[in-house]
């Protein structure tokens, strides 16, 4: 596989933020270089040039291994070169030593040692490093459980948040199922994101279309109703019209929900959920492979909470993490009500008794959702051609687009 040396331009003045995303960064660093993603990570003395060696097929792989870094949003710039040589001591043949209480320590470990010793001439026929390869792997392999877990919990946590962190475009079709009431109501939209500044744009299978831009329209988003009276509304993102009939306000179309249930914010209350969730295996997905992380919290339930002074139900919902609908439905509140100080609200202790997440294995972004609590099905979102990360035209986020009817 082709190595790239990633040369990267630094900001001149760190950030608080900046700062305080790197000890996520060198996670994430750690990560790719245990697994040999990246071969070596170096920034200069005066902090103002970085290096990463990364191997990939393309430079468009090693683009998107850099795009994942937590501080990715602050650099200046790269430029990616393929290696014509790449050497270090760590890609040379190593000195063979016997280590009967190690690597060699069963009989068939000992042959293959001994096999490698005595056929030099095998190998220089047919190729030293490819025999050596071959071999290398039947040593690190003999003797490992057929269900070795490929990726860990934290891995996979890492790669995931850092691929939400660091999406700037976003363009997916959404099939979703959300439990109203009694009933589950399904609905399916294709939707256009770009993050800083947020811009939202989403048509659903009724002909709906909404679009919402940071800093236009007075706050309020731009809405087609796609049936009578056909004619565009201004209406407030977080307001009873918009929100019923749907967990979640546009806002908060994409990922940030999900990220959200694995890194608690300073207001939560008990953080207990976030660490239950586990690698448990692969599946596939509308033909692509997938990692499952999935959560079990068997002691989900509602709690009685007392509001603290200025209280709303966004902040009652942020403090446990349950997202604002159950609060909304359990509690008979409208959207944006405040709740009066010293008020009793039952609460869910968590998002849900189980929650399934399957996470592409070439874009680490989750495309199925599966939520359960103590009724049953909660909410199932399925996110299908996903296109992360491809700009697109500012003119797509304009009320006087053509392709729209805004």
């Amino acid at each position: 596989m082709p190595t790239f040396a990633v040369t990267i331009l630094l900001p001149d003045i760190y950030e608080e933020s900046f700062l305080a995303l790197i000890p996520r960064h060198r996670s994430l660093i750690n990560c790719l270089l245990s697994e040999s993603v990246i071969e070596t990570y170096a920034v200069s003395t005066e902090r103002r040039r970085g290096w990463v060696t990364v191997n990939g097929d393309d430079t468009w792989v090693v683009r998107a291994v850099v795009e994942q870094f937590p501080l990715y949003r602050y650099f200046h710039g790269i430029e990616i070169d393929e290696l014509f040589i790449f050497d270090t001591v760590a890609t040379r043949f190593p000195h063979i030593s016997l280590n009967w209480n190690g690597l060699y320590r069963t009989p068939a470990r000992r042959f293959i040692y001994f096999f490698t010793l005595m056929n030099f001439s095998f190998a220089r026929r047919f190729g030293f490093l490819a025999f050596i390869v071959l071999v290398s792997g039947w040593l690190l392999t003999a003797g490992r459980p057929a269900g070795a877990p490929t990726i860990s919990t934290e891995q996979l946590v890492t790669y995931m948040s850092s691929a939400i962190d660091n999406l700037r475009y976003l363009r997916c079709s959404v099939k979703a199922q959300e439990r109203i009431g009694h009933e589950i109501k399904t609905s399916s939209s294709a939707m256009k994101l770009t993050f800083k500044p947020l811009q939202v744009y989403l048509k659903d299978n009724k002909n709906v279309e909404v679009l919402w831009v940071t800093g236009q329209n007075g706050g309020d988003a731009w809405v087609y109703p796609g049936s009578f009276p056909y004619v565009t509304l201004s209406l407030n993102p977080f307001g009873s019209l918009m929100r019923k009939g749907q967990h979640h306000t546009v806002l908060q179309a994409g990922f940030g929900t999900i990220a959200g249930l694995l890194h608690p914010n300073a207001l939560y209350h008990d953080a207990t959920f976030s660490r239950t969730f586990r690698y448990v295996g692969d599946t596939t997905v509308l033909g692509r492979p997938c990692f499952v992380l999935r959560s079990d919290f068997p002691q989900f339930r509602y709690v009685a909470y007392r509001a603290a002074k200025n209280e709303t139900v966004a902040t009652v919902a942020e403090r446990f993490g349950c997202g604002e609908y159950r609060v909304l439905e359990r509690n008979n509140l409208s959207p944006g009500d405040a709740v009066p100080e010293g008020k009793v609200v039952q609460v869910p202790n968590g998002y849900g008794r189980r929650t399934i997440l399957c996470i592409d294995a070439k874009t680490y972004l989750p495309i199925v959702v599966d939520v359960r609590d103590d009724r049953g099905l909660f909410e199932k979102f399925e996110f299908y051609n996903v296109v992360p990360n491809q700009p697109i035209p500012l003119e797509e986020f304009t009320k006087s687009c053509k392709d729209y009817k805004l």
